[in-house]
């Protein structure tokens, strides 16, 4: 989410609560259950629907810290995994060590087969985007000759066909 796009939520926010502020609502209670009973289309996220507490929470933000109350709060860890442990994030990187040329998906698999990490623990793209973080990821070529499956040498070395298990050949008798 960008800035600006914090400032479009902040901005649509102040317009809900606008009326309360300027002091145009007489029973602030029945104008937050009006507000709340409709669908609003938020910038960044959407149609979206607000329980009347939520508008009164922008409400006493608002009063607190002024217009950058209404702007969503960025996460405090960004950028952290909150599903890796230190000793997770450990065995993944022995793991890489010892075998540097393996892709993500088998190294993965790997530590799974030989229990050193449960599924539940970590997923797949948690360990890729932890090994991409640490520059880890498998980018050099194979070391093989280039090879194509089925590819031969010369010409009409290898033939390939398919046919049904029963042949059925139909009969056409003349009327």
């Amino acid at each position: 989410m960008t800035d600006n796009d914090r400032e479009q939520i902040a901005l649509f926010r102040f317009s809900l609560i606008s009326p309360i502020l300027n002091g145009q609502v007489e029973k602030q209670s029945e104008y937050l259950a009006e507000v709340a009973a409709k669908k609003h289309n938020v910038p960044y996220y959407g149609v979206r629907e607000y329980s009347p507490k939520t508008i009164a929470m922008w409400v006493r933000d608002y009063r607190k810290n002024g217009f950058n109350g209404l702007k969503p709060k960025t996460r405090n860890d960004k950028g952290k995994s909150r599903v890796l442990t230190a000793e997770l994030k450990e065995i993944i990187l022995e793991a890489r060590e010892k075998h540097p040329d393996r892709s993500v998906s088998l190294l993965y698999d790997q530590l799974i087969t030989e229990r050193k990490m449960m599924p539940s623990q970590a997923s797949y793209s948690t360990v890729y985007r932890f090994l991409k973080k640490k520059n880890l990821l498998v980018n050099s070529p194979r070391k093989e000759e280039k090879r194509r499956r089925f590819a031969y040498d010369r010409v009409n070395m290898l033939w390939q066909g398919d046919y049904p298990d029963k042949l059925i050949i139909p009969i056409f008798k003349r009327i």
